[in-house]
């Protein structure tokens, strides 16, 4: 299980780095993102990634902090379908709409974000 724990440290560094490169990549995406049925397939992957964290954290460098990402990650699994398409839709156009200063400095914690999953995953 830490291992996947990692490999999601190692995407979510990875997103952070590229958004802030290139935040365009970002508008893009949510762009795509906003095309897709994507509703199912959100809630799924993080409520997944959510029990996995929970599963990995007693074998961790940091359980609490995985037990904490874990609880977060099914919390926002959960809240997908309960805020709905629109008002999540509502919220990625109000991201698509901010300037680049904003996303790269969010890109940035990102980045430390899955800095800190590799750390307490290895």
């Amino acid at each position: 299980m830490l291992i996947i724990v990692l490999i999601t440290g190692i995407l979510i560094l990875l997103v952070g780095i590229a958004i802030l490169l290139q935040p365009d990549a970002l508008r893009k995406l949510l762009h795509n993102f906003l095309k897709m049925e994507w509703l199912i397939p959100a809630t799924l992957i993080r409520v997944v990634a959510g029990i996995i964290f929970l599963l990995a954290a007693p074998g961790s460098r940091s359980p609490i902090l995985l037990q904490i990402l874990g609880v977060i990650f099914v919390l926002a699994g959960v809240a997908i379908p309960l805020l709905g398409k629109v008002k999540i839709e509502a919220l990625a156009n109000w991201w698509l709409a901010r300037p680049d200063t904003m996303l790269r400095v969010w890109a940035g914690v990102a980045a430390l974000f899955g800095i800190v999953i590799i750390w307490a995953s290895i």
